[in-house]
């Protein structure tokens, strides 16, 4: 994992980005030495699966026999309510 200051980020955006996409590491960015936000490489595949684990709780990534057997959302919803429980 690296750090940026937004700073360098504001004055360097693309130096900043290529450390992202050629590294393949997560940044940091900092303002007055704190951490404020990340940077994650994507390929674009990967958004949403970001978003399940992120945002909705998911606490692990669905396996590719769940996805190809098309789990309904009523199901994933009711996983992650009992995993926000426990």
């Amino acid at each position: 994992m690296e750090f940026a200051t937004t700073t360098e980020l504001n004055q360097h955006t693309n130096n900043v980005l290529r450390r992202v996409l050629e590294d393949k590491e997560d940044i940091v960015l900092t303002k007055n030495g704190k951490p404020v936000a990340m940077i994650i490489p994507t390929n674009g595949d990967d958004i949403e699966e970001h978003i399940l684990i992120k945002y909705l709780g998911l606490n692990k990534t669905p396996t590719k026999k769940e996805i190809a057997e098309g789990k309904p959302a009523k199901d994933i919803f009711a996983e992650l309510k009992k995993s926000r429980k426990s």
